[in-house]
């Protein structure tokens, strides 16, 4: 009645070919005020001139379909985790707790 025992597995699995896990981002934040006075001329072209602080969000033209993965490009990942966890109860106000992955 005190003492509880729990143990169980997750496994995970995936496998994506022809598509980069990583994508391509729409969109990029730009930020003019990362900066320091002087260095204007590393910033890009059309932010240069923007008071500071303002933060700019090009879109990069490209469909939501697009796809930049070659097509012989793949990834697997595989995840297995374990875990048993050990509860006792000593009264209203004490419990012990141990766990394991």
């Amino acid at each position: 009645e005190n003492n509880r025992i729990s143990a169980g597995v997750t496994q995970f699995d995936f496998k994506l070919d022809g598509a980069s896990p990583h994508g391509l981002a729409r969109y990029s934040e730009v930020s003019n005020n990362r900066f320091r006075p002087g260095e204007k001329e590393f910033l890009p072209e059309g932010i240069r001139d923007l008071p500071p602080g303002i933060s700019v969000l090009p879109s990069t033209g490209v469909s939501r379909g697009f796809n930049n993965a070659t097509p012989w490009s793949h990834t697997h990942r595989n995840y297995t985790n374990l875990f048993l966890t050990y509860d006792h109860d000593f009264n209203d106000d004490w419990s012990f707790k141990v766990s394991y992955n």
